[in-house]
């Protein structure tokens, strides 16, 4: 392979001819010649946006273009650099996120660097009302990111600090990337905060922004700092680096550049490893140092420790890096397809450790020392050679000599552990299971070197059984040679065998009844448990807070638990959630909680963590991702717990869900599950049915269904009758549904509800509310023609907000200032402030606002006589109301299209 490429992506408007200069000096400079290849990335890109049969090309567009390119460079070349002017900062940045988001991060190991020169990171302000009014004739993909503030590129900006220039870790979605970000010095275009955005790393250069890559000189202050960056990534000339193997090493001395390393390594069972890229560019990197210190690669079991550590002692063995190479292994049994066998030899004290070594190394001398001299000798033997040792396994060392022991080695001595437990080191690699894409690939790699043939189906079953665990995956495919006759998809699945053997070990080191508890809980949900759902969930079922601290350290020492630190969220792999619930042998330890218990303290915690995250989605905005991770967990226990009958708590999540039911559209969802815990035969207190009647009435409403709406209030109202003492919340929502229907049918009683509902919530001191009922009060004035009393309501209300900071009621009262002044004729009103009404509405609105917003847009555009906006916002309505099944909203769009189309 070719050992360096630098890659240059010019801006706007621009073209590869942009970076001539540049490399042009590079080329003659005797520090950089040889030593690189260059490439220019060019793409479609120009002042004026589409044209006649002609559009610019989106940043999504060009990054998959880049990704194209780059994929085929990685094949080619060691390590690649990236240098990046203006907009192409921006290209490079997107092809990032997009690489990452597609579980891709891994394969980015080979980038080395990134010079971003002059991009704006937050958008440019320059000429942006002329580029507005170009922007609507000629619309522009490109130019609209380019806007300050722009949401999109402010997402893929904290995509790509967090996930790569923040990162401490390869992974599918993370690897750690140097980045470094340069503003121009005398910049009019793109200021300093922009080129700097929220990079750790940051400079200045000297020119504007168009001369800044065109430096004048090979003396130019501004090319010796760039040529400064690049030859800080640059390796050293290829004479210098050891060659990659190209085969296994044979089990004896091998032959290395006119000596002989010495070696007990095993031979290898494959050529190749699969999604392990940048953990063995990792460890080349770490071994190629010879810093002393030990590194261990953990990881659940069967996750491939093993052979990524005997991979790479291979590759350092052929290299000509260490003297010696000394593999130890303490494991005690193998997994064959017929089952679990004892192995003939595990190191498993330090007698046993310093023997093998002495015998590798052929000093039968050290032999005949007793074993603390021999320890010693051991030492002593090893400080006069360069040397690899691989310890594999080391959960099973019970010795606890060993691993002080190896801390005092010499520094000419790498050390390597494997170990499913967690080890105090301070350098480790964690592997993770494969993606499902991964796995596949593994599996038809094993299927093929069994010369075995299978459809496309089996391939995919076996890949999603073994939960991305390689050994599960080699098991597996072993068993299918072997003609296993239950090796099929269904429940007599005959993988026991392979669940204990990987998993029984670390279950039995759970050893109290907290443990256990706490892992079945974790095992409880489908998806992710945010780290306070689950505290609540084990305070509830009697465990302290320091006990519960523990607990979770066991459990994530022993790879049982993984943690994520940006979502703050636990989570099982569900290879081992189904062998805990199903298989695990922890009934010594849970005779006195059932997987009921559980379940009963876990639903309530659910419950409180949705009312929690329901006044995060209504203060501070909320992504549907976020929600994502908990609607499964919410949807799949209510299902349980009204299959089981428990109508207190499966009516006590539904009322949590029901926030997020409005604002994500799952009415149907909504609907379906409070349909059927509200028939025979199940029996709800009034209090929960008043409620429960009251939240259909308003997503039925809002599903666009005011008739259905309508009568689920009879519905409700004779259910709230019935309740003795109603609380305030429920009062409310009963006010709520009441005058929400009260003017959507214009009813004469409409604002003599509305001010009783006004009047109470300003009772209850509840600013949300009270600004909620105005905004309905102004609506139904402007439906009866009373446009200055809207008009002032709307004003004091919308000022309210913004001094509360409540952006989401803010934005339902922005749908009713867009009617306003759509009713006063006030249509470039509505236009101008289009972008910033949408744009708080897609972080803050409930969707059918967000809908309502676009559809309002799109009358003020069509009234203006300009079509093809129009269209556009009446297709981001209509899609909207699509999403969350609101029949009159995809009526309007339709209708209103119609008119403009005919």
């Amino acid at each position: 392979m070719k050992p360096t490429l630098l890659i240059f992506i010019h801006g706007i408007a621009s073209g590869p001819q942009a970076w001539d200069i540049l490399i042009e000096l590079l080329k003659a400079d005797e520090k950089v010649a040889g030593r690189v290849d260059y490439q220019t990335f060019e793409y479609e890109t120009r002042l004026i946006g589409n044209r006649f049969l002609t559009r610019t090309p989106t940043y999504r567009t060009v990054a998959d273009k880049l990704r194209t390119r780059f994929l085929r460079y990685r094949e080619e070349y060691e390590q690649i650099i990236f240098v990046t002017h203006s907009q192409g900062g921006l290209v490079l940045q997107t092809f990032l996120s997009r690489m990452l988001a597609g579980g891709e991060a891994e394969k980015l190991t080979v980038v080395k660097k990134m010079v971003l020169i002059a991009c704006p990171n937050g958008g440019s302000g320059i000429f942006l009302t002329p580029r507005r009014s170009v922007g609507w004739l000629f619309p522009h993909a490109q130019e609209r990111r380019l806007r300050p503030l722009d949401e999109e590129i402010a997402d893929i900006h904290r995509h790509v600090v967090s996930q790569v220039d923040k990162a401490d870790r390869v992974s599918p979605n993370s690897c750690p990337i140097p980045l470094i970000a340069f503003a121009a010095e005398s910049d009019g275009i793109v200021l300093r905060a922009s080129a700097y955005g929220h990079f750790r790393s940051h400079g200045i250069l000297p020119g504007s922004h168009k001369t800044v890559i065109r430096p004048s000189s090979p003396t130019d202050p501004g090319y010796l700092d760039l040529r400064n960056e690049i030859l800080g990534a640059v390796r050293p000339a290829a004479s210098a680096r050891p060659a990659t193997p190209s085969s296994p090493a044979p089990l004896r001395p091998a032959s290395t550049g006119g000596r002989t390393a010495l070696h007990n390594l095993p031979r290898m069972t494959t050529s190749r490893l699969i999604g392990r890229d940048s953990e063995l560019a990792y460890l080349r990197t770490f071994l190629g140092q010879r810093t002393g210190e030990i590194l261990l690669i953990e990881g659940t079991a069967g996750a491939g420790k093993t052979t990524l550590a005997l991979h790479i002692s291979h590759e350092m063995l052929h290299s000509n890096q260490y003297d010696t190479i000394i593999w130890l292994s303490a494991r005690t049994t193998i997994l064959q397809t017929s089952g679990e066998v004892p192995t003939a030899t595990s190191t498993s004290d330090l007698a046993d450790l310093t023997t093998t070594i002495a015998i590798t190394l052929d000093r039968r001398d050290l032999l005949r020392l007793p074993p603390p001299q021999r320890a010693i000798g051991v030492v002593a033997a090893l400080a006069e050679m360069s040397c690899l040792l691989v310890l594999d396994n080391f959960e099973t060392v019970a010795d606890t000599r060993i691993l002080p022991y190896l801390r005092d080695l010499p520094q000419s001595c790498s050390i390597l552990i494997t170990s499913r437990r967690r080890v105090d080191v301070r350098r480790r690699v964690s592997l993770q299971p494969l993606n499902p894409g991964q796995s596949a690939e593994l599996v038809r790699s094993e299927l093929e070197r069994r010369h075995l043939s299978r459809p496309p189906t089996t391939v995919d079953w076996i890949a999603e059984t073994s939960g991305g665990i390689p050994l599960a995956v080699q098991w597996l495919v072993g068993r299918l040679a072997s003609g296993a006759p239950h090796l099929a998809p269904g429940p007599e699945l005959d993988d026991d065998e392979m669940l204990r053997y990987l998993f029984q070990s670390a279950v039995d080191h759970v050893s109290d009844e907290g443990g256990s508890v706490a892992l079945r809980l974790l095992a409880h949900p489908p998806g992710t448990i945010p780290s306070r759902l689950l505290e609540n969930a084990l305070l509830r079922l009697g465990m302290q807070h320091s006990d519960i601290t523990r607990t979770i350290s066991v459990l994530s020492t022993l790879n049982l638990v993984g943690y994520d630190q940006v979502t703050d969220r636990y989570s099982v792999l569900p290879i081992i959630k189904r062998f805990v619930l199903e298989k695990a042998s922890l009934d010594t330890v849970t005779s006195a909680m059932t997987m009921e218990q559980i379940g009963d303290a876990y639903v309530p915690a659910l419950a409180e963590h949705l009312r929690i995250e329901a006044d995060v989605l209504w203060r501070t905005g909320y992504e549907l991702g976020d929600w994502d991770r908990d609607r499964a967990n919410c949807l799949t226990s209510i299902h349980n717990l009204l299959n089981q009958g428990k109508v207190d708590l499966a009516a006590e999540l539904l009322q949590a869900f029901y926030p997020f039911a409005i604002t994500f559209g799952h009415f149907d969802d909504f609907l379906a599950h409070t349909s059927t815990l509200l028939a025979p035969p199940f029996q709800l207190a009034p209090i929960d049915g008043a409620r429960l009647k009251a939240h259909r009435t308003s997503v039925l409403f809002h599903s666009g269904d005011v008739d259905r709406a309508e009568m689920e209030l009879a519905r409700a109202e004779q259910e709230y009758r019935l309740v003795p003492a109603p609380d305030d919340a429920l009062t409310d929502s009963m006010f709520f549904v009441r005058s929400i229907i009260a003017v959507s049918r214009r009813s004469p009683t409409a604002e003599a509800i509305l001010n009783e509902a006004v009047t109470f919530a300003r009772r209850r001191g509840v600013v949300w509310a009270l600004i909620g009922f105005q905004g309905w009060l102004a609506l139904h004035l402007i439906d009866m023609g009373r446009l200055d009393e809207a008009d002032g309501l709307l004003r004091e209300t919308l000022a309210r907000c913004a001094a509360d900071g409540d952006h989401r009621t803010a934005v339902f009262l922005n749908v009713g200032m867009a009617r306003l002044r759509l009713a006063l004729g006030e249509h470039d009103k509505v236009i101008d402030s289009a972008d910033d009404v949408l744009a708080l509405a897609r972080k803050y609105g409930e969707d059918h606002n967000w809908a309502h917003l676009h559809y309002e847009v799109a009358r003020a555009y069509a009234h203006r006589d300009d079509t093809r906006t129009a269209l556009n916002h009446l297709a981001a309505a209509r899609e909207l109301y699509v999403r969350i099944g609101a029949g009159v909203g995809i009526e309007s769009c339709d209708a209103l299209r119609a008119q403009l189309v005919p």
